[in-house]
Formats: C-alpha cells, structure tokens, sequence
C-alpha cells in the first residue's frame, strides 16, 4: 500500500459539502459516543457499529441533513467510534474524546474513484481538481479528504505490487560447495 497526499481544488459547491460532511461526521461520532456511554451508565449492552448505522438509517426522527452527505462518510465515523469505545473498555486506550470543530476536520470515503490527469471523481463531490498533475494513480482503495488553514488536501491509498521475482540472466552462474576431497 502506498499513499499519496496533494492539494485539490474545489468549487465553491464542493466547499460548502465538504464543511458539512466534516460536521456531519464529527456529529454521528459524538452521537455514538454519548449514547453508549448513556447506555453504560444505566448497565445497558453497548449498540455496535453495524446496529448503530442501520438505527440512523431507519429513524424517521434523523435530521435531513445528515442524509445530504456520503453515508461511506457517516459509517466509517461510525466504525471509527466503535472502534475507539472498545480499546477504552479492553482497557488499551483511554476514555474516546468527543471531536471537536477546531480539530480535525477530514473524513474517509471508500468506494469507485476516477483518476484523470488533472482531477478526481469522488462519490457526492463529483469531480474535484488536483493541484499536482499526473501524481495519483488509477487504482485507488480509499480516499481522506481535510482541511488545514483554509486549504484543502486528498490523502489517496493505493494498492501497488511490487515484482519480487528473481531477474534472468544469461549469464552462468557459478557454485562453491566448498567439497573437502
């Protein structure tokens, strides 16, 4: 796997969708977090990832705008919460901080990516363009997009193979058993 992180230019649609995708998903971490931890305190089972995901998929008391963004987005906030509430009650990390707006503002999408020379197609953005030409390849798994001083970066993981194969020679090759008689 190899990553590569450039500046992308987005309009000012694309913008405003990535502002709130950030908030949309900085907000369904934090909702995750404080419902089990609600439910910890009454002595309640703890609502997984997955049963998490599928209650916000099919409450009709959901607020519209969360459903205006990437649900790739929502579910791996959702994944990443589930995941930071585990080590804390495995007892490998501390107690999950609830994500704040000053802080990180990026958000994971997997799924079909598009690679041209001068842009990328990401799901809900559409076509966003890159600022290094050429720099990303085709085969992409996943991809982070954040923001950092009112700039905006893409972070692409790709999946390359490496050739490990013994390289032919026409030459001879010589062996030493270094034979005693």
């Amino acid at each position: 796997m190899k990553a590569y992180k450039t500046e992308i230019y987005p309009t000012k649609e694309q913008i405003k969708l990535i502002h709130q995708t950030c908030g949309n998903v900085r907000y369904i971490y934090n909702e995750y977090i404080a419902t089990n931890f609600e439910r910890l305190d009454k002595s309640e089972p703890i609502i997984s990832g997955y049963d998490y995901s599928k209650m916000i998929n099919n409450d009709p008391t959901v607020p519209s705008w969360l459903k205006t963004v990437s649900s790739k987005a929502l579910k791996q906030a959702i994944l990443n919460a589930n995941g930071a509430l585990w080590s804390y009650l495995k007892g490998d990390s501390g107690k999950p901080n609830f994500k704040k707006k000053s802080k990180d503002n990026s958000f994971y999408l997997i799924g079909t990516f598009k690679v041209e020379r001068h842009r990328i197609f990401l799901p809900t953005l559409k076509w966003v363009r890159l600022k290094e030409y050429g720099y990303i390849p085709k085969n992409i798994t996943s991809v982070t997009v954040s923001v950092k001083n009112g700039r905006y970066y893409i972070s692409c993981l790709s999946k390359t193979e490496t050739d490990e194969r013994i390289a032919i020679s026409s030459e001879g090759i010589g062996i030493d058993f270094g034979l005693k008689d």
